[in-house]
């Protein structure tokens, strides 16, 4: 038993088609889309195909007026089901085929893979059981992609039932399980109806006759709260068949004409052709030859009211004729899209390169601009270091010239007030008698020491860079004041510029060596000092 794919899953329930039907009568103020729902309810619940048809057309006919295509798709699909159940597969083929075309041009691909579902439960039908098959496999792609999840519970309902028919049972359960859990977590009644049932068909094909019997009379209680006449009938019509070949023939019997009650109430051939052919077997059993003949007759006029060979014929050339302008659109949606991806493609091109350029061109300007500024940074930070530097160096020469007064001052008043204070007092000394001044020669002693120590400090203090001599000559003073002590061996070398250095300069070299050795003697414990005194005129270098 296959299941109805739609917007909404519903169960056929005549008694809420007929309150619908009795509302629009009595509502003349429905707005277009409530209009278009009531009628697609009406189309779903009923059981009846001439109200179905009936319906499905003014649905269809309003669709195409309001431009609303999803609704003419359904309404095709309405009568492509009422059709078949008419057993009047070519035209319900061809309604089914305008549905497919309408959902592929609108680009409803969620419809789409519910019409290919009834194309499928259409070619059964017919038992073309390859080309049933072919479209499953198609409307399962798309309702896994683009469908709900009832959806998809009933597209694999759907599938197990098409193995079903094709005595694959093993592969009809495996789709019956898989889509257990959903109609579970939806808490679908309907779909686990029919779940129920289409099990109890298969337990039946393993022989599992009282597991079958308690599936397929629990799945008509629950179709019977639903109102689902269709449904119901057909499951009658199975367990009748399962009963008599069984041989339980009372029981078969009671489903038959349960059967046939809801079939003719519903006008449906395709379950009529199975009741009465029952019927007919019943009748002939109980040697009732004039009624097996009555069933046997009216089955063949339900059987032969289509041409098969004819139909068949159209209902191929109906299917090549859809999947060629399904093609045919396809081709020239692609040529459409293929002419717009290449213009987008030139003008996305084009923007590209623009934008290419304008990034170049705005990057070398920031860039210029970045150089420009690190440029006037670098310029600016070079004039404050000169500046800096230009100060530090007037400040360490005036703080160099005025140590070097100070200490021409200092000398020269060490030599000129001392000195000659001390050489008086020497004078003096030497004026008295050693007799009366039992010391005498130890102050005349220290006399002459104080006055060797004042002019050595005098000639320390004034030692340094000579105006007359230069800086070198002033270094081979310092040299050999420094051997002086016969305890350190200084070695000096010079090799000094052509062209010569300021007084300012000389002095500053003076007293950086002067420093330095004064650091050596200090600190480094030394026997030997070596000086060497290089310029580089080219490089204006002093080392």
């Amino acid at each position: 038993m296959c299941l109805f794919l739609t917007g909404s899953t519903f169960a056929q329930n005549q008694q809420k088609a007929d309150s619908l039907i009795l509302v629009l009568s009595e509502q003349d103020d429905f707005s277009d889309s409530l209009l278009m729902v009531t009628i697609l309810q009406i189309i779903l619940y009923s059981s009846q195909n001439e109200e179905i048809i009936k319906y499905a057309e003014l649905l269809i006919g309003k669709a195409r007026k309001l431009k609303l295509p999803s609704f003419e798709i359904q309404g095709n699909v309405g009568l492509g089901i009422a059709y078949r159940q008419e057993n009047d597969i070519q035209r319900s083929l061809s309604h089914l085929f305008k549905a497919a075309t309408l959902a592929t041009k609108n680009n409803r691909k969620d419809l789409l893979g519910e019409v290919y579902f009834e194309i499928t439960t259409t070619y059964a039908a017919e038992n073309n059981m390859e080309a049933a098959l072919t479209y499953e496999r198609k409307g399962i792609e798309l309702i896994r992609q683009y469908g709900r999840a009832e959806q998809v519970a009933i597209a694999l309902l759907n599938i197990g039932f098409s193995y079903y028919d094709l005595k694959n049972y093993d592969s009809a359960l495996y789709f019956y399980n898989e889509a257990e859990p959903y109609f579970d977590s939806l808490n679908l009644t309907i779909g686990k109806a029919y779940l129920t049932g289409n099990k109890g068909l298969i337990l039946w094909k393993h022989d599992k006759i009282a597991m079958a019997e308690e599936a397929l009379l629990s799945a008509i209680k629950m179709l019977r709260t639903l109102g689902d006449d269709w449904a119901m009938a057909d499951y009658h019509n199975n367990l009748s068949q399962m009963y008599f070949e069984h041989r339980e023939f009372e029981k078969s019997l009671k489903h038959a004409n349960n059967a046939y009650e809801l079939a003719s109430a519903l006008k449906s051939n395709e379950l009529l052709i199975h009741s009465v052919s029952l019927l007919s077997k019943h009748s002939e059993r109980k040697g009732d030859f004039e009624g097996a003949y009555a069933y046997q007759k009216r089955y063949t006029a339900l059987k032969d009211s289509i041409s098969d060979d004819e139909i068949s014929r159209e209902i191929a050339d109906m299917r090549t004729k859809f999947e060629i302008d399904i093609r045919e659109y396809e081709i020239s949606l692609l040529e459409e899209q293929q002419k717009t991806s290449q213009f987008y493609i030139l003008v996305a091109i084009i923007l590209l390169a623009l934008a290419i350029v304008l990034i170049l061109f705005f990057r070398q300007r920031a860039k210029n601009q970045q150089l420009a500024t690190i440029n006037e940074r670098r310029h600016y930070a070079n004039s404050v270091k000169d500046l800096l530097k230009d100060q530090e160096n007037k400040a360490l020469e005036s703080m160099v010239q005025g140590r070097d007064n100070e200490r021409k001052r200092l000398a020269q008043e060490l030599h000129n007030h001392f000195g000659s204070l001390l050489a008086t007092i020497k004078v003096n000394i030497n004026a008295i008698e050693e007799d009366v001044i039992p010391n005498h020669e130890t102050l005349s002693t220290l006399v002459d020491q104080a006055c060797t120590d004042m002019r050595s400090i005098s000639h320390s203090l004034n030692m340094g860079v000579s105006e007359n001599f230069g800086l070198v000559p002033a270094l081979r003073d310092l040299i050999n004041h420094l051997q002086d002590s016969g305890h350190l061996q200084v070695e000096f070398e010079a090799s000094m510029c052509d062209s010569l250095l300021s007084s300012e300069y000389e002095i500053i070299i003076y007293r950086i060596i002067q420093e330095l050795v004064s650091n050596v003697l200090k600190h480094a414990e030394a026997s030997k000092i070596t000086i060497l005194l290089t310029c580089y005129e080219e490089e204006g270098l002093m080392n």
